[in-house]
């Protein structure tokens, strides 16, 4: 019972320098995610800053950008020091008191991060701040799925002011309009498999092909970390997902 704890505690330190080296190195500069997120899931506008992209579209000087490198500096020693403290404050817990240290040091870490997003926003314009704020509302919106996944961020649900009644309508449309999609791209693939092959084989071998290949099957989608032997669970999962984003680049609806 004692070594389990121990290797408990020693494992969540050990997560949890791992989610800080991770955050340390995609804040470098040059390393960008995406969605302008952390580890933690969570899209921040300070690390929106830190992209290359961003600050030319913010059309950022050198000293506004010398002031996101120094802010964002800053977070990663603050992070350091709040992760390198865990250890000791989760010596002699319990696995509940663990989960609640370490939602405790997710707020923390919201908290300077509030902080210091503050001072960087006293460097920008007016209409920076604003541009800011829609990128910052494509991202968040993104990282949950983008509106074919029929949800929202809390902040967009607020500022909508959308009903619990909408946001079920939105998921249902949402689950409507992925099975259309699913439809449309299953036809649009064997259009262009058709034009693919009939381009190039003769009718023989497009023939063959046909009887070699036999009745269409839909396999399951493999799960993640387990490709070839997707289980019913992950497949329908990785479908939904793969529906969802899909719906994102080429609806036509």
């Amino acid at each position: 019972m004692v070594f389990r704890v121990k290797f408990q505690v020693l494992a969540l330190a050990v997560m949890c320098a791992v989610l800080v080296a991770a955050d340390f190195a995609m804040a470098q500069p040059g390393r960008s995610r995406g969605s302008g997120g952390s580890m933690w899931g969570q899209v921040s506008q300070l690390n929106l800053l830190g992209q290359e992209a961003v600050q030319k579209e913010l059309e950022l000087v050198s000293d506004q950008i010398d002031a996101i490198k120094e802010a964002q500096d800053r977070q990663r020693e603050m992070m350091r020091e709040v992760f390198m403290g865990a250890r000791d404050r989760m010596q002699g817990l319990d696995n509940e008191e663990r989960q609640e240290l370490f939602r405790e040091i997710q707020e923390e870490m919201k908290a300077a991060n509030a902080e210091l997003e503050g001072e960087v926003m006293e460097e920008l314009l007016p209409h920076q701040i604003s541009r800011l704020k829609q990128l910052y509302n494509q991202a968040q919106s993104n990282r949950s799925g983008g509106p074919q996944s029929g949800s929202m961020p809390n902040s967009l649900v607020e500022e909508l002011g959308l009903t619990e009644e909408q946001l079920q309508e939105l998921k249902e449309k949402a689950a409507e309009v992925s099975q259309r999609l699913k439809e449309k791209v299953a036809k649009l693939q064997a259009q262009a498999q058709n034009e693919i092959f009939s381009s190039v084989l003769t009718k023989d071998q497009l023939d063959k092909y046909e009887e070699l290949m036999g009745e269409k099957f839909e396999f399951p989608a493999p799960s993640r970390g387990n490709w070839g032997r997707g289980s019913d669970r992950g497949g329908d999962r990785g479908s939904d997902r793969g529906g969802d984003r899909g719906g994102d680049r080429g609806s036509d609806f």
